[in-house]
């Protein structure tokens, strides 16, 4: 992985973090507070869901087009192999044809 794939999780972190300390250090009751720790928690979760669903997606999309690469690559490949057998057939068959003639002659 390059240096910074992760940065957007450590956004995440840093973001409930600084939520978290916000909250803790603001002046309210002990009740309060845990409420709001709560309620910020149970919102940074559904935002790390949503999250990983768009992961998910994404990296299901890069596997079908690393598929359809492969598949595509694969079909270039025996194409060219079918060619070049096409190829070296003709040959032999001029070949077979040119020693015909020059012993004929």
């Amino acid at each position: 992985m390059s240096r910074g794939s992760n940065g957007p999780l450590w956004f995440l972190s840093g973001l409930a973090t600084g939520a978290a300390l916000g909250v803790l250090f603001a002046p309210a009751q002990g009740r309060e507070t845990r409420e709001r720790l709560a309620e910020e928690a149970r919102r940074m979760g559904e935002r790390a869901s949503g999250a990983e669903v768009q992961i998910k997606a994404k990296a299901d999309d890069l596997v079908r087009s690393v598929r359809e690469v492969a598949l595509a690559g694969g079909e270039i490949v025996q194409e060219g192999r079918e060619r070049i057998i096409a190829a070296i057939e003709e040959t032999e068959t001029a070949i077979t044809g040119l020693k015909e003639r020059m012993f004929q002659a």
